[in-house]
């Protein structure tokens, strides 16, 4: 699909992408679900506080770019979802992970494209554990 050529506004664009997106905000829910986390992922299946069309300078693609923000404003994650159906994701988790308590999750991560998404917690080791 070339978005450039078709002219493709924001609204449509946002349209086409919502199987992809849904995919993506199932892979999130599910990743955190494995480790019990799911109460921090509600965020994920609400409407993004921001959304914008971002062309790359080198080959004029369009990416549809999403932004989930808490309930305070701030930046909690966001998804990049390129022309040729890669994506990528992540949202911030902010605790320390039920199982290994030395690690700190910083986020759940998705990434993929059509043919399958993958998940995973992105950790940062707690500082003196």
């Amino acid at each position: 699909m070339n978005i450039h050529a078709e002219q493709v506004t924001l609204a449509e664009r946002v349209q086409q992408e919502s199987t992809r997106i849904r995919r993506v905000q199932d892979a999130l829910l599910d990743e955190l679900e494995r480790f019990g986390l799911q109460i921090h992922g509600e965020g994920i299946r609400q409407p993004f506080a921001s959304v914008r069309l971002q062309e790359d300078p080198f080959d004029h693609s369009v990416a549809l770019m999403g932004q989930w923000r808490n309930p305070l404003g701030m930046n909690q994650g966001s998804i990049q979802i390129l022309e040729n159906g890669q994506v990528f994701a992540e949202f911030d988790v902010l605790v320390v992970h039920p199982q290994r308590p030395a690690w700190f999750i910083e986020a759940v991560t998705a990434w993929g494209n059509d043919k399958g998404i993958k998940a995973e917690l992105r950790l940062i080791p707690v500082p003196g554990a």
